[in-house]
C-alpha cells in the first residue's frame, strides 16, 4: 500500500470526548485494503516544530490499546481522545495543533511503515 497521505483537519472542544470519522484506506479499485496485523499510531502535538523534539499531547495507539482502533478486514481507522476540561490549556480563540497517523505493517522485513494521514486538530474550549 503506497499512497499520498490525507491532508484533514478534525475540531474537537476541550472537556469531551473526541473520535474522528472513520478513515477508510482502500486499493485502488475502490475494496478495502486488509489492515488485519497492521499497527498504528496518531500523535498531536502543540506545534508543527515540537514534532522532532517534544512529546506529543496526545499518542494514540493501536497495539497497545490507548485511543487507536483498527478494524482490519474493514480497512478503517479510528482515533479517540477523551479531553479533560483541565488537562490541556487552550486559548480563548482556539488552537491549530499538527498530527500525524502512522501505520506499520510487521509482514515484510523490516516493517512496512506508511504515514496515511495528516493535518491539524482545531482545538477549542
Amino acid at each position: 500500500m503506497t499512497v499520498p497521505p490525507i491532508f484533514t483537519t478534525f475540531r474537537f472542544y476541550r472537556g469531551t470526548t473526541f473520535s474522528t470519522e472513520p478513515i477508510r484506506v482502500k486499493n485502488p479499485d475502490g475494496t478495502p485494503v486488509d489492515l488485519t496485523g497492521w499497527t498504528g499510531v496518531m500523535n498531536v502535538w502543540r506545534e508543527d516544530d515540537d514534532q522532532l523534539v517534544d512529546t506529543p499531547l496526545f499518542a494514540l495507539t493501536s497495539s497497545p490499546a490507548a485511543g487507536l482502533t483498527i478494524d482490519g478486514p474493514a480497512g478503517e481507522v479510528v482515533g479517540t481522545i477523551d479531553i479533560p476540561a483541565t488537562t490541556v490549556p487552550v486559548d480563548e480563540d482556539g488552537e491549530m495543533w499538527p498530527f500525524k497517523l502512522t501505520l506499520t505493517n510487521p509482514t515484510p522485513t523490516p516493517d512496512y511503515v506508511e504515514r496515511l494521514v495528516q493535518g491539524y486538530v482545531i482545538a477549542s474550549r
